[in-house]
Formats: structure tokens, C-alpha cells, sequence
């Protein structure tokens, strides 16, 4: 029992399997999941940049601000039908390079981060009319 060897039995049941060669080395495998990653890391870099850091607001310009629109039961109104943005609102101050201050006609509305706010762009309609309002009024 101690110091002997022990009968295997499953040696007796299965016949012993030729030692496959294992094709590649461990360098060609590095080298293979190297390519791989570094082709995934391209397809991340192409894929376009989203969010608005290109563009910067400047004083006097229109935006749009942000808002957590909020269900009421009571008006019947729910929160996915309702507008994302509010305004347009004038940028009168910059405050830091991604700090904001707005005002709407003259009152100050508040402080708002570049992440909250939005390019203003006009309809064309809008413009056609108020080049209208311009021509009739000269």
C-alpha cells in the first residue's frame, strides 16, 4: 500500500493518445493578439467624436439649455413627451473655459456648464420672416 505505485485504472479503460504538435509557438500567438488589438484600437479612433467639443459658445450668441424634464399626473404630462431643451438664451459672460453665464431678455438666468449647453440654429422659416419684418419696416 505505502512506497508501491498505484494501479491506474483508467489507463486500462482509454488508449494512450499521440502528443499532438501544438502548430505555433508562443511568439507567433503574442504576435497574432497584438494585431488584433491594435487593429480593434484603429476602429476605435476612426469612429466619429461625439459631443459638442469643437464648438466653443461666444458672448451674444444663442444656445439652448439642458433640462430634466419632470412628469406631472395632475396636468397629465409625461416626462418622455416633453422637450429636452429649453430656450434660446444669450450667452453674456464666459466664466471659465467650460462655465457659462445666460440671460434671457435682460434677466440672468444662471450658471451653466458647456456640457449642459446646446448650438441655438434657426429654422429657416424663422429667418425669411424676420428679413421680411426688416424689408417692410425701411
Amino acid at each position: 500500500m505505502y512506497g508501491s505505485e498505484r494501479c491506474n485504472v483508467l489507463s486500462k479503460l482509454m488508449p494512450s493518445l499521440p502528443i499532438l504538435d501544438q502548430g505555433e509557438g508562443i511568439d507567433e500567438k503574442l504576435e497574432k493578439a497584438y494585431y488584433k488589438t491594435r487593429k480593434r484600437a484603429e476602429t476605435r479612433e476612426k469612429r466619429r467624436k461625439r459631443g459638442n467639443e469643437a464648438w466653443e459658445p461666444k458672448v451674444n450668441e444663442k444656445v439652448l439649455v439642458k433640462i430634466q424634464p419632470m412628469s406631472d399626473t395632475v396636468k397629465g404630462m409625461a416626462a418622455k413627451f416633453m422637450y429636452i431643451f429649453e430656450g434660446p438664451f444669450l450667452v453674456s459672460k464666459i466664466l471659465d473655459h467650460s462655465a457659462y453665464e445666460l440671460d434671457e431678455w435682460g434677466k440672468l438666468c444662471g450658471e451653466f456648464n458647456k456640457k449642459q449647453l446646446q448650438q441655438y440654429k434657426e429654422e429657416k422659416g424663422d429667418q425669411e420672416d424676420e428679413e421680411e419684418g426688416l424689408r417692410t419696416s425701411t
